[in-house]
């Protein structure tokens, strides 16, 4: 069977390319990352409310996004996270970054820098000598059965062990939900996980989209790229001058250009967006495109 240049195109585009680090706790900003690039992917592809073809342009612009965002965390400068800074591990609290030029700055962009408070750091405890027999667990996750440890990271099998502590995983889920929501009260009803639901595989979070329909699923989205940037990427040049909150609004108004034109779901309509008040979000739309 033949398949079309434009079906293989969304195919490849819609997968995820920054998957989840288990090595690292599940609030690590990798971790974080990959859950974005994980509701990208369940938005723009599984819910099937657009062709592949059709969404394999946001798919690979979410792609493009989050890679470049993850290369900064290993390797740029003036990425910030420090896993004693709570709750989220940033931003950083360096008020003498380099300065940015004048001529770089959009000129419609509305801060430049932002001024965060102080935050309460908690230490981590140290590793004890030697692996006993209760910090090895069987890996249930899609990569195979595998034998796993939870206490010397320098060793290949080693496995976070917040990934297999079932009630911080619910409270782990619950928070990124909220923190997703934003503020919206009907979203955050629907973030309280089942009891019976300990890993987190996508399901939860593909229902949860389904119920919010495409225009809130992808606020959430953008919402998360927005929180991401605030908090680990507040000294990096290109947020304090404006780039990082410009390729924000570009994806706004290419998603509003795809769901008006090639979504199949009820609400992608401008009768709908005008009858219910959608809006993304004074925060999210906080400069214009330049240039």
């Amino acid at each position: 069977m033949k398949t079309s240049f434009a079906a293989l195109l969304g195919i490849i585009a819609s997968e995820q390319v920054v998957v989840t680090d288990r090595t690292v706790p599940p609030k690590h900003p990798k971790n974080r990352l990959a859950r974005l690039n994980l509701i990208c992917s369940v938005i723009f592809e599984k819910t099937e409310w657009m062709l592949p073809a059709r969404a394999a342009g946001l798919m690979q612009m979410c792609n493009t996004w989050s890679l470049k965002i993850n290369s900064k965390i290993d390797s740029s400068s003036c990425f910030f996270y420090d896993a004693e800074l709570r709750p989220h591990g940033g931003p950083g609290l360096n008020d003498n970054p380099a300065p940015v030029d004048p001529s770089k700055v959009h000129a419609l962009w509305d801060t430049g820098k932002i001024q965060w408070g102080s935050k309460s750091r908690k230490r981590r405890s140290d590793f004890a000598e030697g692996i006993p027999q209760q910090f090895w667990f069987d890996s249930i996750w899609a990569d195979g059965p595998r034998r796993l440890q939870t206490l010397d990271p320098s060793r290949d099998d080693y496995a976070h062990p917040d990934f297999f502590d079932a009630k911080k995983t619910l409270q782990l889920e619950l928070e990124f939900c909220q923190d997703e929501c934003d503020g919206d009260k009907r979203c955050a009803k629907s973030c309280v996980p089942n009891a019976k639901e300990v890993r987190g595989n996508g399901s939860r979070m593909r229902d949860r989209i389904e119920r919010q329909g495409p225009w809130k699923s992808a606020k959430s989205l953008v919402t998360g790229f927005r929180k991401f940037g605030e908090r680990y990427l507040s000294n990096c040049h290109g947020h304090r001058a404006g780039t990082h909150m410009n390729r924000r609004v570009r994806m706004i108004q290419r998603i509003s250009h795809k769901f008006l034109k090639h979504c199949s779901h009820e609400q992608c309509s401008d009768e709908w967006l005008s009858k219910n008040r959608f809006n993304w979000g004074k925060r999210n739309l906080r400069t214009d495109i330049a240039g």
